[in-house]
């Protein structure tokens, strides 16, 4: 025959007079059959292991990330990366995912060159890209002047991302270095919202100047209206830019007609514009007259209605 003995295993308290801080805990071990016999006590000390444990496990991890971003990184650069690949990647926490580049700089101008060569929705170069937001400034402006050397908007718009982060005195040199070429207004307009986020007068001139300067240099009526759309109200020009707003409210272009509703919602609902309150009563007049006009799409006569809404009393 065979017998079964059942063993109740109770982790027991330490007794109130014991050093609550000991190393060692006593566990009891009661047989069923036994329970009324004297406990067996059995200390584990196992505090000093554990810490060991802890501290192998630390070091291993560390190792394990720093070696899986660099291999990974050595992988990014001649082939795409695998579903497998990404997802190791995607374990790597946030204080080790710059670690690859930010070690291996000499490698900088090689991770640039990948960048701008890959497809665009490419997971490889949103990797890629992810590397530059954790270098030192300094190296970020290299960085950037590798990516202002590609043709395509998107790689320069990464690199107007990246503008923030670098000294502030160097900022203008770069800025300056960009707006020399013909820059589309996607750009321009990331130049903008870039430069009134900074508290930098001279980065703010240098953008606002160069849309002025392109304001001008088209002749295309859409063109001047993306520009205005993208800018503050503009001092220097103000009375060319207020005509072609205000036409552009009855125009029958409605590509035309969309960006005018848009640039005067900003105009009029803005206090740090400028309009004069000879101004504001122009768009009010044209407004009311659009709203009025039942021969008018009805997509058109909303935007008027639109822009009452937000006009000052005058």
């Amino acid at each position: 025959m065979i017998v079964t003995a059942a063993f109740n295993i109770h982790k027991i308290r330490p007794n109130e007079h014991e050093n609550l801080n000991t190393d060692c805990e006593e566990w009891q071990i009661v047989s069923s059959e036994q329970s009324s016999k004297p406990a067996i006590n059995v200390p584990i000390d196992f505090e000093n292991g554990k810490k060991n444990s802890v501290k192998k496990i630390e070091e291993d991890t560390l190792h394990q990330l720093l070696f899986n971003s660099e291999n990974q990184l050595e992988h990014a650069l001649t082939t795409e990366l695998s579903s497998g690949q990404l997802e190791v990647l995607a374990e790597i926490p946030e204080d080790f995912e710059f670690i690859a580049l930010a070690q291996n700089l000499h490698l900088l101008h090689d991770v640039v060159l990948r960048i701008i060569n890959l497809e665009l929705s490419s997971d490889t170069r949103k990797y890629l890209i992810s590397l530059l937001n954790g270098l030192p400034s300094r190296a970020k402006e290299e960085a950037i002047e590798f990516l202002l050397l590609s043709h395509r908007d998107e790689d320069k718009l990464i690199a107007i991302e990246l503008l923030s982060a670098v000294e502030d005195h160097v900022k203008p040199k770069i800025l300056s270095r960009l707006l020399s070429e013909s820059l589309s207004e996607t750009l321009l307009s990331s130049l903008m919202t870039f430069s009134k986020n900074q508290n930098n007068r001279q980065v703010l001139s240098l953008v606002s100047n160069a849309i002025q300067n392109r304001f001008f240099a088209v002749q295309d009526t859409t063109r001047k209206l993306q520009l205005l759309s993208i800018s503050a109200f503009p001092d220097e020009f103000r009375e060319d830019a207020f005509s072609i707003v205000l036409k552009s409210l009855k125009s029958e272009d409605v590509k035309n007609q969309q960006l005018g509703y848009v640039i005067a919602k900003n105009w009029v609902g803005s206090s740090e514009e400028k309009l004069t309150t000879k101004q504001v009563r122009a768009i009010l007049d044209v407004a009311k007259s659009v709203l009025n006009d039942t021969s008018l799409p009805v997509e058109q006569r909303l935007a008027s209605l639109q822009l009452l809404e937000v006009m000052p009393n005058v």
